[in-house]
């Protein structure tokens, strides 16, 4: 049907339907008893689709407490975290970050980390067909790289660029336009986005002094974006430079408690990545119900009971 009211739709400025659009739709319609059986078909996957989206959600919320709390009071050598300033002020003290514990130390991500820019290649050796991916700052998604608009380099040129090659779990950052309004441009590549090639714009976060994990945490604590967006310049196009992407100053506790904060917090991500799956998998089961469902393609048995409650 919403092929059928896209393709019959008409108009110039405002895109829509007639009235006889509607009044002229043919549609299969099933018996009154199968039309209720069906219903309640699609209606249980809903229910499961809107349980497990609830389910992403309080996760997300749960995470965002963890983060706070993780960056601020860490974890002690029980594993545990710290108790709150006001209950144990002899365990923390002032930095630039504010109250951190005492065996934290504070400074600008530069002190532990290191960013790759990409390399400036020609647009003439760009293909649409064929080749090694160009992660450009078009495919820097939110979390997730985007490659609707995907350009490519003829592989005869692409072997003398082995040092931008990027691997499953490098992390980066679109240095411009990078807060967007669905999130931070700031992207972990997966194992479908690979092998692609890093272009000037887009840079890749290299731990040098931390765990490779807590890095990656830590570039997706809200109090970094925030400090992010103060180093972001101009107006028409928002940018960043290295060397402003490396100021923001961030917390570095020791590496074994760097290991249990990002452990807290991948795994909350798995958790989340989970259930989107699953969401994704509901979804396409009831897209294909659906066109199984109400086109007759399949039908429905209804037992006598459901009848007589029909009628009723």
């Amino acid at each position: 049907i919403a092929r059928i009211f896209s393709r019959i739709a008409n108009g110039s400025t405002r895109y829509g339907l007639g009235a006889s659009g509607f009044e002229n739709l043919e549609i299969w319609l099933a018996p009154l008893p199968e039309q209720r059986k069906i219903a309640r078909i699609l209606t249980t996957v809903d229910n499961l689709i809107e349980q497990t989206e609830a389910l992403i959600e309080k996760y997300k919320s749960i995470k965002q407490g963890m983060m706070h709390d993780l960056f601020t009071r860490g974890v002690d050598s029980t594993g545990q975290l710290r108790p709150p300033y006001e209950d144990a002020p002899h365990l923390y003290k002032q930095s630039p970050l504010g109250r951190i514990p005492k065996e934290w130390e504070a400074g600008p991500l530069g002190a532990i980390a290191d960013l790759q820019v990409g390399y400036a290649f020609k647009s003439s050796w760009f293909r649409e067909d064929r080749g090694i991916p160009l992660l450009r700052g078009e495919n820097v998604g939110y979390g997730r790289a985007d490659w609707k608009d995907t350009q490519r380099l003829d592989e005869s040129h692409a072997f003398q660029y082995a040092e931008y090659e990027l691997q499953d779990g490098d992390i980066v950052i679109g240095m411009d336009r990078t807060f967007i309004k669905s999130g931070v441009k700031i992207t972990v590549l997966q194992a479908e986005d690979c092998p692609a090639l890093l272009v000037q714009r887009v840079g890749k976060f290299i731990a040098t002094r931390c765990e490779s994990d807590y890095l990656r945490v830590l570039l997706a604590n809200p109090t970094f974006h925030a400090d992010l967006m103060l180093q972001q310049k101009g107006m028409d196009i928002p940018h960043l430079s290295k060397s402003e992407i490396l100021t923001p100053v961030v917390p570095r506790p020791s590496s074994q408690e760097q290991r249990a904060i990002a452990d807290r917090l991948l795994s909350m991500d798995r958790r989340v990545a989970s259930e989107s799956d699953t969401v994704a998998k509901l979804k396409l089961q009831k897209s294909g119900l659906m066109q199984d469902l109400l086109t007759g393609k399949v039908r429905v048995k209804v037992d006598e009971t459901e009848e007589v409650t029909a009628d009723v």
